[in-house]
């Protein structure tokens, strides 16, 4: 093989090298930029999980004091029916 085809051949296997680097450059790229979207993502879900445990606490304390206000009016009931008088026998 002569100088110039060994010079010839090492020049393709260059830009083939050069190609693949490219190549892969690129999806280092595409990779580095769907990561960084995904943190952010999960980033956004942990803030709404946070949210949410707020939220549901609210919500269980709003709970709570509705069923206190039931428990009173059941209560306040039971005392208005105890002093009705007795329905008379229909027969």
């Amino acid at each position: 093989m002569t100088t110039e085809e060994r010079v010839a051949l090492l020049e393709g296997s260059l830009a083939t090298l050069n190609r693949v680097l490219s190549a892969q450059e690129l999806h280092n790229r595409d990779m580095d930029h769907n990561m960084t979207i995904l943190l952010g993502i999960a980033s956004e879900q942990q803030l709404d999980g946070k949210a949410m445990k707020v939220d549901l606490g609210i919500v269980s304390a709003q709970i709570a004091h509705i069923e206190s206000r039931l428990d009173e009016h059941t209560l306040l009931l039971r005392e208005i029916l105890a002093r009705l008088p007795a329905a008379p026998d229909q027969g």
